[in-house]
């Protein structure tokens, strides 16, 4: 555990190269799934999407009811150009725990990837259910309205993320 911790605090100074080491150490003494999901976080920073693959794909086989992990692995296969398979990912997260906000969040940008606003549209609405004002989620519905032609409500919501966020142009 010490040493995992040691990759944490790498990994929150930026310093990725350190916390790929202490974590890989930790790792040779237990192979536990959150120590992969940091692996694969401090992987996933350094562009290094193959081995940030590798072990997120291996925590969610050490531990597949637990949705971060899901999620995780999900992120990895969007970096890495998949977005239908990280949809599926992103969609079993929620399986596990509906009310998973980063699940529903990605789930919706995901979509918007996949030219499917409408669908996206309804990931983006849970999540503004859980956070009514969260910004980046109102611009994200704007895109969805935009690529549906509801331009009536997409200046709503449009309005609304500015009110939320005026320095984000």
């Amino acid at each position: 555990d010490a040493l995992h911790l040691m990759g944490l605090l790498s990994l929150q100074a930026g310093q990725f190269d350190h916390a790929v080491e202490w974590i890989a150490r930790a790792l040779k003494q237990n192979p536990k799934p959150e120590y992969l999901y940091s692996l694969g976080t401090a992987l996933r920073q350094q562009g290094r999407f193959d081995g940030a693959l590798m072990a997120f794909d291996k925590a969610v086989q050490l531990q597949p009811d637990k949705a971060e992990l899901w999620v995780g692995l999900g992120r990895v296969l969007g970096d890495l150009k998949r977005p239908a398979d990280a949809l599926l990912s992103f969609q079993h997260a929620l399986k596990l725990n509906p009310r998973h906000w980063d699940a529903a969040q990605e789930s919706g940008a995901a979509l918007g990837v996949l030219e499917r606003p409408a669908e996206a549209l309804v990931y983006f609405r849970l999540c503004l259910q859980w956070q009514p004002n969260h910004a980046a989620t109102l611009t994200s519905l704007t895109r969805c309205l935009l690529g549906l032609k509801r331009f009536e409500e997409a200046h709503g919501e449009n309005e609304r993320a500015y009110a939320r966020d005026p320095g984000n142009v």
